[in-house]
């Protein structure tokens, strides 16, 4: 986790640093009337000692050196509009106070909301199954789409537990045909074909899978379930936290479903999956209930069984 937040930070500010870099290069395109409030006024001999002051007649690559040696010393500099060679940090400091009301505020309606919504995706856990003997029955299982590997081309767990539990369904007859619904992007990354044919080594029956490749988002997947594939109720197979934001969706959409939670270990406590769990619940809050948001496609019915 302290490697991950180190690599978060370093990234965060380079990113800062090419950011205010770019707009500090875009800011010097502007017209030299902008840099003097009395600019009408000022003679020409004026104007270009007010320009050598600042100096805004360096070379571009001068100005960028200047300006980071001074920001980094505490110096922003002085106004030229806003309130005439004022400090930049003075009139910083003065405009802190209310900044900082706003942003504590905002942070506590976000956590508010992350509350909230992860409050009303987690009451599904009651819809959720660990043990297979004990799941009830349902004549199809979606299989919810993940890469088989991670952005570091290591193995996927979260792929291999998937397939394991949506074969002990099988095993135990309680599922008799499978639903594999993920992204098809392009030809070179598709979720399911690679989770039909780990299904199909896994010693499920090739005509027992069924293949969406339209799964491109959760909500896609649970909700093209009933309207394309029409089934009413089914068996969610995924992760315990991806399970719970999969049946609120499909309950919310009048779905029967419940699920079955795939091995999961300690990848969850993994800072970078939980926090983005915590921002996709959130999500499927606004996808419901203020977006109304609908599957990307849909198409012509496909039975199965």
């Amino acid at each position: 986790m302290v490697q991950y937040l180190a690599k978060r930070i370093g990234r965060s500010i380079l990113t800062l640093f090419v950011i205010v870099t770019l707009v500090f290069c875009l800011l010097r395109l502007m017209p030299v009337e902008g840099y003097f409030a009395n600019y009408e006024k000022m003679t020409e001999a004026q104007i270009q000692a007010g320009l050598q002051s600042m100096g805004l007649l360096d070379p571009l690559p001068v100005q960028i050196g200047h300006f980071w040696v001074n920001a980094l010393h505490g110096d922003l500099g002085v106004s030229h509009i806003y309130k005439l060679n004022a400090p930049v940090t003075r009139i910083l400091a003065q405009k802190l106070p209310i900044s900082i009301e706003m942003g504590v505020l905002a942070m506590l309606l976000s956590l508010a909301l992350v509350l909230m919504s992860d409050l009303m995706v987690e009451n599904q856990r009651q819809y959720t199954y660990d043990d297979v003997a004990q799941i009830p029955y349902n004549k199809v299982a979606v299989i919810l789409g993940t890469s088989r590997f991670l952005a570091d081309g290591s193995r996927n767990e979260y792929f291999w537990h998937r397939i394991e539990s949506a074969a002990a369904l099988y095993q135990q007859g309680k599922a008799s045909f499978f639903l594999v619904s993920g992204d098809n992007a392009h030809a070179s990354y598709n979720e399911p074909r690679e989770m039909r044919r780990a299904l199909i080594k896994a010693g499920i029956p090739a005509e027992r899978i069924y293949s969406d490749y339209a799964g491109f988002r959760t909500l896609d997947s649970v909700v093209r379930a009933r309207e394309v594939f029409g089934q009413e109720s089914y068996t969610v197979v995924s992760q315990q936290f991806h399970n719970e934001r999969a049946i609120f969706l499909a309950r919310h959409f009048g779905i029967r479903a419940i699920g079955l939670n795939a091995g999961d270990e300690t990848s969850y406590s993994n800072l970078r999956t939980w926090l983005r769990e915590r921002l996709a619940r959130v999500l499927c809050l606004f996808d419901v209930y203020l977006l109304n948001k609908q599957p990307r496609f849909l198409g012509k019915p496909e039975q199965i069984g």
